[in-house]
């Protein structure tokens, strides 16, 4: 039977239920780590301080890594883009140190990618700080880079491959038309639609006069997911679905509140989003009466391939936090003029031990395969299923962080290392008491190193024997 004490979210919880175990006995793995073993060993590991990385269609990664270099006058950050291909090689697309606009100091870092349909295009989000007088002052903007796969330019308005205050933008599935978010309230409050086509031509309105709070495009398709309201900020959200190149609409809801993290599902029939800082609704888009609300608590998250589940990482974005899955309850109809629909508290069920991520993707097709080398089997013996030659799993983790810690087994997951940021299960405790002993302050012996190098206490010296008193 499984300790529900073991994966409390109180860390006091933990350190009573490992007491418990080190006396009379030790409980059982959780079922939520017991039934994905796989989801242990990582499918691919890119061993940089990655900033950014999206899944092509194709299954390949772009990916962008920090770079810091000097000159004579200011210490610059400009990130270099890389592309992972299927086969496991390597290609920088761009070397962040030559990518110079002007004479004007400048550094950026990207935080987001979307590729093109047919998987060749790839449109990159900057955010970037330049200097703007002799005396030292800074602004900042976000802008879109384009780019194609093999690295090369692609020129867009005035000759040149940026889009200025270009947020979340996208291809439509002509793969010429990128249409993007630009700000007219701000700070990052309204935005109007824009497009633009490599093939020339100036930038357009799309939907000119109207203004939104986010918007989500719904892939394959020239729609998208949109929460409108007016310039003035006094009517109430409205949810919209927005024909991007015909820019014909249709009014979905009205909603009560909204707060962000718009996203649809991946058959396009539901949509999520947060009415406040806790709340999080989903509603169906094919009748948008149906809502569920859950008390999750504010953070990114993505829907699973049977959008049963979402993966949620309980932080804002690009700040690091943990895992868990969070199962969807059946969507009820509720008319506008009924009350409030009831608010439920699911179960958070934590994954990959509690480790910390910055950032996480499910792949396209929502499964991440790895290829195992056939073994050769004797005559009349069939293979187990443990060397099958490709096992499937439900997402692939991308560690975005630059720490190569080895893999850690351990036989019970009642007792955790109280580091911030390490949560690494200590050994094995129920059978003997020595371990136990011996980790009274409840630390792996790396962060006890750390905790002394941090400190800066030392082994104290040898004392020195008088004169005379050595050994004979």
């Amino acid at each position: 039977m499984t300790c529900p004490c073991s994966v409390s979210r109180f860390r006091w919880i933990r350190n009573l239920c490992s007491l418990v175990c080190a006396v009379v006995g030790c409980c059982s793995l959780p079922v939520a780590r017991a039934q994905s073993p796989d989801l242990e060993k990582p499918l691919l590991n890119i061993d940089e301080d990655i900033s950014a990385f999206a899944f092509a269609p194709d299954g390949r990664i772009v990916y962008s890594v920090r770079r810091h270099f000097h000159t004579k006058q200011y210490d610059l950050e400009r990130d270099d883009v890389w592309l992972q291909e299927n086969g496991g090689k390597r290609r920088r697309l761009l070397q962040g140190e030559k990518f110079v606009r002007g004479t004007t100091p400048f550094t950026y870092t990207i935080d987001s990618f979307r590729w093109s349909p047919n998987g060749r295009l790839i449109l990159a989000q900057l955010f970037t700080t330049s200097v703007v007088d002799e005396h030292g002052a800074t602004q900042d903007s976000i802008m879109t880079l384009a780019l194609e796969d093999s690295g090369k330019e692609i020129h867009l308005g005035a000759n040149d491959n940026l889009l200025k205050d270009a947020y979340d933008a996208c291809w439509l599935q002509d793969n010429a038309t990128i249409v993007y978010l630009t700000e007219i309230v701000k700070p990052k409050v309204l935005f109007s639609f824009k497009y633009v086509n490599i093939t020339g031509g100036p930038t357009g309105n799309v939907f000119e006069g109207r203004t939104f709070l986010d918007a989500y495009p719904i892939p394959r398709t020239n729609l998208a997911i949109g929460v409108e309201r007016d310039h003035n900020l006094t009517g109430p959200p409205r949810l919209q679905r927005l024909e991007l190149l015909a820019q014909d609409d249709r009014e979905l809801a009205t909603l009560d509140g909204y707060e962000g993290g718009i996203s649809v599902s991946p058959s396009a029939k539901k949509v999520a989003y947060y009415i406040d800082k806790e709340v999080l609704e989903v509603r169906d888009l094919t009748d948008p009466n149906k809502i569920a609300r859950l008390r999750v608590g504010f953070g990114t998250f993505q829907w699973s391939p049977d959008e049963t589940r979402i993966l949620l990482k309980r932080t804002p974005e690009k700040k690091s936090g943990d895992l868990v899955w969070v199962e969807v309850p059946p969507l009820t109809a509720h008319a506008a003029k009924d009350q409030d629909p009831p608010v439920t508290q699911p179960a958070l069920i934590p994954i990959l031990h509690d480790l910390t991520f910055r950032d996480f993707a499910i792949t396209p097709d929502g499964q991440a395969r790895r290829d195992r080398p056939r073994q050769a089997q004797p005559a009349g013996v069939p293979a187990s299923p443990v060397e099958k030659e490709r096992v499937n799993t439900e997402f692939t983790k991308f560690e975005t962080q630059r720490s190569r810690r080895r893999p850690f087994r351990s036989n019970c997951a009642c007792v955790f290392c109280v580091r911030r940021g390490c949560k690494r299960p200590l050994p094995r405790l129920g059978l003997r008491l020595g371990p136990f002993v011996r980790r009274l302050r409840w630390r792996c012996r790396a962060a006890s190193r750390l905790l002394l190098l941090r400190r800066g206490s030392r082994r104290p010296p040898p004392e020195k024997l008088p004169r005379g008193g050595g050994r004979r």
